[in-house]
């Protein structure tokens, strides 16, 4: 656990508990034990929907390290649009009311469609 606890930047916060810790180090916490775990499959709903902004492009950054370390397949959900063309692949808009998918898609594409 202490080669996660390393990788996330945690050294030196072993023995608190987690309401001493802020909330990106809660994030990286709860991502530690997650890829601790050494899953085939990552799956992270909005984990970093509550972090303010500086802290959230921290974590995409962070995430997209272990990712690069690891190579596992991540499902990332999320609601922004920048998040998803800056940490995937390949992307799945849902639209509104009841819940369908589109065909998947590559960043290039909603990129274009986006304007950004």
């Amino acid at each position: 656990m202490a080669r996660f606890i390393a990788r996330t930047g945690l050294a030196g916060f072993e023995e608190h508990w987690p309401k001493q810790l802020s909330g990106g180090m809660q994030q990286r916490c709860a991502l530690a034990l997650a890829v601790a775990n050494d899953p085939e499959i990552l799956l992270l709903d909005e984990p970093f929907g509550p972090l303010d902004h500086q802290t959230r492009e921290l974590m995409q950054e962070l995430l997209l390290q272990i990712w690069q370390a690891d190579r596992k397949t991540v499902l990332f959900v999320t609601h922004d649009i920048d998040e998803a063309i800056f940490l995937a692949s390949r992307v799945l808009v849902m639209s509104a009311r009841p819940g369908a998918s589109s065909p998947w898609c590559s960043c290039r594409c909603l990129i274009r469609a986006n304007g950004r």
